[in-house]
């Protein structure tokens, strides 16, 4: 069964559920802001009885032709599996968002024109806690949306020439241009009024559906839209002495210049892009083949450089981007509708909530297809080298992508460094960054993680009621307390700065995308292994979620628990939910392993001092006499037969390993 009938009867039930429901749903927000203290320049909401807009088409309309003929090349088939078609269906943005409309009034102008936008162009976001959206509008961002989008910086000779009317019409609505805080956030996008779709192939004589050629829609450009998020109710000021602060303005009245680079940076996937190599030029990013060759880092057919947001996240291949009994032509470029990123497990929680008629996800074979993309995607992200300096290893973790590691939406996400120290018997001696997945705590004390940290300041705190520093209210946050998250190629403080990206409480340098960082190595160590991890969704986020998603789940909310769940909350089925699926289970991005100094002779300054000195002479014996009548550790060199490494007992072994290295001048 297709979609719409289903969706028609669930629709038919939320009314009369909706018509009864009271109470927390709809209670006072923390901070009385309108909808005009979150307007947004672009499109704005009309209904599809007005005279000059038609109708946005639900995606199982372009199914018919887009879909079912190769699971590799149909765009709707593998569009169908990500997270962009369960953007709205997304049970943790959907605790994120109650949330979100208990914190600030109308959060809804903030999140359904990215998350439904179907829904919110078309006039069904009136109540903004989405109660008024129709079942057709959970599908996310479909087909129509991206399709329909118009370039707002028109480029004459390559923007379709009717654009020029679609901009024109918009009028003091339309977005700031390139140069005033462009290209877009926050869904302030332009759409088509008409039903003219577009894409980036000349599609000659076509008389399925008006048709336009569109260059915007191989540009990054056309992702800025629901990729930079700013929260338009902060406002920026900059003090004489250079303090960057965000305030809340005004009720009821628009944010003063529209430019999201004057609004709290909420997200900055798409800036960080801009502001790197890969919107200058494409950058040449290859792994080995196994054969002795190399292909490109993100696939792609022939593809060994990367440029824009498509080139990784819809590598083309070799196909029809319409069913070929259709006629569609061979291209060597069609692009897969991967949109693969960093999620893990949010699939399966959502194929467990919804039917699968209602949700697509119809195949667990796709399911699991599409997470695997998402777990090579993370294993691509990053490169990891070891190397031993003296009495530590440094841990080198690369940045292989075009924006900062990890990026996005940053509740919740991390990437963190796990070394395992193992003596010359492979046992455990100890560990950094140990994860517990029967808990999903990790322990961040004594290893480097990356992250980015939010929170209020004392006004925001005032004006909320809530305390001041870290946190998760992301509608609410006009601070970043941390973000040590790896910046891309290109990167310069500088362009970052501009953007909102810089680095806080960490340091980069320009040009840098890698962070060392030195673990000491214990003592009777003679090997190590260092893991890289990558975390969609933390325990610390998942509790916050279960504690303040509070609202009573009713009959006919959108996500119902499963007949075996115990949760009566949203946040309860979420924490639920999280449990279930592994709690998030890690991904392990890179492994390395190396083999740790065993012998360490260069012992003694001159005179007989503790102290390496790069130099191997009678200071070091003088120092090892010394330590070794003394019953010091590092006096233990040697295991049985003067093998070098600890045995953690002092004997003549010691003294013939000690020897062995001084001559062998192990450094």
């Amino acid at each position: 069964m297709r979609h719409g009938m289903v969706s028609e009867i669930r629709w038919v039930v939320c009314i009369l559920a909706l018509a009864s429901m009271t109470g927390s749903a709809f209670a006072d927000p923390r901070v009385a802001t309108t909808r005009k203290d979150l307007y947004l320049f672009g499109s704005q909401p009309t209904t599809p009885d007005e005279i000059d807009f038609e109708f946005l088409r639900e995606a199982d309309v372009c199914a018919a032709c887009h879909g079912d003929y190769t699971e590799s090349q149909s765009p709707y088939e593998r569009w169908r599996y990500t997270m962009m078609a369960q953007a709205y269906r997304d049970p943790i943005f959907q605790a994120a968002f109650q949330i979100a409309n208990k914190d600030i009034g109308n959060a809804g102008e903030f999140c359904l024109r990215c998350h439904a936008p179907m829904g919110w162009f078309q006039g069904r976001a009136t109540a903004t806690d989405g109660s008024s959206l129709d079942p057709l509008d959970y599908e996310g961002v479909s087909c129509s949306i991206c399709h329909r989008a118009v370039d707002p910086d028109y480029k004459p000779g390559i923007s379709p020439s009717v654009d020029q009317d679609v901009l024109a019409a918009l009028g003091f609505d339309r977005p700031p241009q390139a140069g005033q805080g462009g290209p877009l956030a926050n869904g302030h996008m332009v759409i088509d009024n008409l039903d003219r779709r577009r894409g980036p192939f000349d599609l000659g004589q076509f008389f399925f559906h008006e048709f336009l050629q569109s260059n915007f829609h191989v540009t990054s450009d056309v992702c800025a839209a629901c990729h930079d998020v700013s929260n338009p109710a902060y406002t920026k000021s900059v003090s004489g002495g250079g303090q960057v602060t965000y305030t809340l303005g005004s009720l009821d009245s628009k944010h003063p210049t529209g430019n999201k680079y004057d609004m709290f940076p909420v997200e900055r996937l798409y800036s960080e892009w801009a502001a790197s190599s890969f919107a200058t030029g494409a950058v040449t990013q290859t792994i080995p083949d196994g054969l002795g060759g190399f292909v490109g880092r993100y696939g792609g057919n022939g593809m060994t450089a990367y440029s824009s947001c498509q080139d990784c996240h819809m590598p083309p291949v070799q196909g029809t981007g319409c069913a070929p009994f259709l006629g569609s032509p061979v291209r060597p470029n069609v692009p897969q509708h991967n949109f693969a990123g960093a999620n893990t497990w949010v699939l399966k929680s959502i194929n467990d909530l919804y039917p699968p008629e209602e949700s697509r996800l119809e195949d667990p074979a796709m399911i699991n297809a599409a997470i695997g993309r998402a777990v090579t995607m993370l294993q691509l992200a990053s490169d990891t080298e070891l190397k031993v300096i003296g009495d530590n290893l440094r841990v080198r973790v690369i940045n292989e992508t075009g924006h900062k590691l990890p990026s996005g939406y940053a509740e919740g996400r991390r990437v963190w460094i796990n070394v395992k120290f193992f003596d010359a018997s492979s046992n455990l001696i100890n560990e950094r960054g140990a994860y517990d997945s029967a808990t999903g705590t990790l322990t961040t004390s004594n290893t480097k993680v990356y992250e980015q940290k939010q929170g209020l300041d004392s006004a925001a705190s005032i004006l909320s009621g809530l305390p001041t520093g870290e946190g998760f209210h992301f509608a609410l946050n006009n601070v970043i307390l941390k973000d040590n998250r790896i910046p891309p190629r290109g990167f310069s403080n500088a362009a970052f700065a501009a953007v909102q990206a810089e680095p806080v409480q960490a340091t980069y340098a320009d040009g840098q995308y890698w962070d060392d960082t030195y673990f000491v190595i214990p003592p009777g160590t003679a090997s190590t292994q260092v893991n890289v991890y990558h975390q969609t969704s933390t325990k610390e986020y998942i509790e916050f979620l279960r504690d303040n998603a509070d609202n009573p789940i009713l009959p006919g909310d959108l996500v119902q628990p499963p007949a075996n769940s115990n949760a009566t909350t949203l946040g309860d089925l979420v924490h639920e939910q999280w449990v279930k699926w592994g709690r998030s289970t890690p991904t392990l991005m890179d492994t390395a392993a190396t083999l740790a100094r065993a012998c360490k002779p260069d012992l003694g300054q001159q005179g007989g001092l503790l102290g390496a000195d790069g130099l191997l002479n009678n200071n070091d014996f003088i120092v090892f006499i010394d330590l070794f009548f003394t019953q010091s550790p590092l006096a233990d060199f040697g295991s049985q037969g003067g093998v070098a490494g600890s045995d953690g007992v002092l004997n003549n072994n010691d003294f013939i390993a000690y020897i062995d290295a001084y001559f062998a001048a192990c450094p």
